[in-house]
């Protein structure tokens, strides 16, 4: 365990012009199997949205259990001051970050990534809670609230020309090379490139399909009877899984290329795998600007996306979120900075049509991570709104906590760049035995005009993607 590290470090960054023939999936499917592998991925490029991919070993963890899970401080204030003494520690903010040649531009020169949990939303706001969090999860583990792990070094890909490049502290930054020689391409002597080797055995419901259309309807009722104004309500699906859990992520990563997507290898033998399509936050720390781009309305990609765009009930959906995000990030931005810069259209992915919105901010001098975390998580197109109220009535319906998933996925960088993925779309693996218990959940924005059946219909939609991994990869 890397012991504390001060802000006078110095970072180094270089040019790995050997890799330019290599995807980021192709190069994490050659990392050393005995190193723990991070990496954020943006599948599909798209230079404002999706450019940059990220491969790390971790060095050390931060780990903030619910209370009464591992003992931790239920203070609120105390869960997220953790947060911040663990990133102020390793901050490079005001100096060595930005003088390094070659980092131009880089969003991360090591730092922190990993994953919030849903229910530390909860523990932000106790009111939301129903005192049910106890619950295990499908895989029958416990996620913690918290779980970050800080890497001195990366390996960073710009889609945009293909090329790597490694970044981070001069000591960190040796290891990390040192490891990863056997990553270079298999014409320069590297291994072939493995996918397969696992076997996916169902992703089977917990609830079936007339218990769906049941919380759906109740759903509506209460908002109807004025108790919310929307609720994203989801079901839980669960498999097991044997072989390598890797080679499936890595596979999930391939077959969804997502924008924000993710592979955390974490401690205790678990992985989250994210497929997300969307964005819950990006920006600078401490002053500098926030993006935020709620997802809400849902389509095939089959379908023609003008259905979708034409459709007044997805378009209040994602107009009701909108509002609660700027909402929530007027809590912590200068006042009359709060714009929405993308009016609401439609993105386009492989399973899926999206209606998407964006809502800049910037934030106020001085504010953390922690403070803008406070202001605005759970994401609002996960909950609801109100959110405090949605969130009562997603424990009361749903069947199970939601652990990584609708939590968020990404990183903090040193020079206090960051971003996080609103955590839909979403594969845990966890140990079971022999095997490994793997859940999947898909969910969705209920309004007053929500159809039980077409909302049973949209979750299948959203499945596409995961089911898809069912059945065998031979090794």
């Amino acid at each position: 365990m890397a012991g504390v590290v001060h802000a006078a470090s110095t970072i180094e960054a270089r040019p790995i012009p050997d890799w330019s023939g290599i995807d980021p999936l192709s190069a994490a499917a050659r990392w050393a199997p005995n190193a723990p592998l991070l990496m954020l991925h943006s599948g599909r490029l798209s230079p404002a949205r999706s450019r940059w991919s990220i491969l790390a070993s971790p060095e050390r963890f931060l780990r903030i259990d619910a209370p009464g899970a591992g003992g931790d401080d239920p203070n609120p204030s105390a869960i997220l001051d953790r947060l911040d003494r663990a990133i102020e520690a390793t901050s490079l903010r005001g100096g060595a970050a930005s003088d390094a040649a070659g980092m131009a531009g880089l969003p991360f020169v090591g730092g922190w990534i990993g994953s919030l949990g849903y229910e530390l939303g909860r523990a932000i706001e106790p009111a939301a809670s129903l005192g049910r969090d106890a619950r295990l999860r499908p895989d029958g583990t416990t996620w913690p609230l918290v779980e970050l792990a800080w890497c001195g070094a990366a390996l960073v890909h710009d889609a945009t020309d293909g090329s790597w490049r490694a970044v981070g502290r001069p000591e960190s930054l040796a290891r990390l090379l040192a490891s990863t020689e056997q990553l270079a391409p298999a014409t320069h002597g590297g291994q072939p490139v493995r996918t397969d080797g696992w076997r996916l055995d169902r992703l089977e419901s917990i609830v079936d399909d007339a218990g769906f259309r049941a919380m759906v309807a109740r759903t509506v009722e209460l908002i109807r009877a004025g108790d919310i104004f929307q609720a994203n309500v989801a079901r839980f699906l669960h498999g097991t899984l044997e072989g390598r859990v890797r080679a499936f992520g890595l596979e999930a990563l391939r077959g969804a290329s997502p924008w924000y997507g993710g592979l955390l290898e974490l401690p205790g033998d678990r992985t989250i795998v994210s497929l997300s399509p969307e964005l819950f936050l990006e920006g600078d720390l401490p002053g500098g600007e926030v993006l935020t781009r709620p997802v809400k309305g849902t389509r095939p990609a089959s379908d023609d996306a003008a259905v979708l765009m034409a459709s007044e009930k997805d378009a209040a959906e994602l107009t009701m979120i909108v509002d609660l995000m700027r909402n929530d990030l007027g809590r912590v931005c200068r006042t009359g900075t709060i714009a929405v810069v993308e009016p609401r259209h439609v993105e386009s992915h492989p399973t899926v049509h999206h209606g998407v919105a964006g809502v800049r901010g910037v934030l106020r001098a001085g504010t953390t991570l922690g403070q803008l975390v406070a202001a605005t998580f759970p994401p609002g197109s996960i909950t609801g709104a109100p959110k405090i109220r949605a969130m009562q009535v997603i424990e009361a319906l749903e069947p199970t906590p939601r652990g990584p998933y609708c939590g968020a996925l990404g990183f903090v960088s040193d020079h206090g760049r960051f971003a996080f993925n609103v955590s839909i779309r979403t594969l845990t693996v966890a140990p079971r035995g022999a095997s490994k218990a793997v859940t999947y959940a898909v969910g969705c924005g209920i309004v007053a005009d929500s159809d039980p059946e077409a909302e049973r219909q949209e979750s299948e939609d959203k499945a596409v993607v995961a089911r898809r991994l069912v059945g065998w990869r031979s090794a």
